[in-house]
């Protein structure tokens, strides 16, 4: 977690958490919960369902096409510019 008074990369709007969701807005099976730090959570975890590890390639495949960057410990985490002169934000957006 960052320090809010220094900011994070989320709050200037060059980070995301991401998850796929059906056409029915039900979240599809990713392994892991958000925000969860095990091992399971890596992107190379491989002991995991075949249809985890196939949502987990077509999310990364669809963030990769459009320039967002994972990193290897979190499958929900894309970032796409990490500037750090970015202004500090705090929206919540409502998602539906």
């Amino acid at each position: 977690m960052a320090n809010p008074a220094k900011g994070s990369k989320h709050n200037r709007g060059a980070a995301v958490d991401i998850t796929l969701v059906d056409s029915n807005g039900n979240e599809l099976d990713m392994g892991t919960a958000f925000d969860y730090f095990g091992k399971e959570a890596h992107h190379n975890y491989q002991n995991l369902p075949s249809q985890v590890i196939k949502n987990r390639k077509l999310l990364k495949k669809v963030m990769d096409k459009h320039n967002f960057r994972s990193i290897y410990s979190e499958w929900w985490h894309y970032e796409f510019r990490p500037e750090r002169d970015s202004k500090i934000e705090n929206f919540t957006w409502e998602c539906q």
